[in-house]
């Protein structure tokens, strides 16, 4: 996929479907990035020395449920990049 930003300026062309598949990877990104946080926050919360019995609990509860939730949102975020270049689909036709 070329990117050029001379042709990407003009407004004889449509560019939605680049558009979207950029937000898609950088939301997805995100979203990992998001869930690489809580995995570490929640090892960092287990070895922590105030950590009680019910917050290493909790964390490793954070820990296990992360690549669910990753998951998750991962399959939400390509619901959304579908449905959007449906409709640039639908309006390009």
């Amino acid at each position: 996929m070329k990117f050029n930003v001379k042709d990407f300026l003009k407004f004889d062309v449509t560019h939605g479907k680049k558009l979207v598949t950029v937000a898609y990877y950088a939301t997805l990104i995100v979203a990992a990035v998001a869930a690489l946080v809580a995995v570490i926050d929640g090892f960092i919360g287990c070895f922590a020395a105030y950590a009680s019995a019910l917050s290493v609990l909790r964390n490793i509860w954070q820990i296990l449920t992360a690549p669910f939730i990753f998951a998750f949102r991962a399959i939400l975020i390509r619901l959304v990049g579908e449905f959007f270049c449906n409709i640039i689909d639908i309006k390009e036709k």
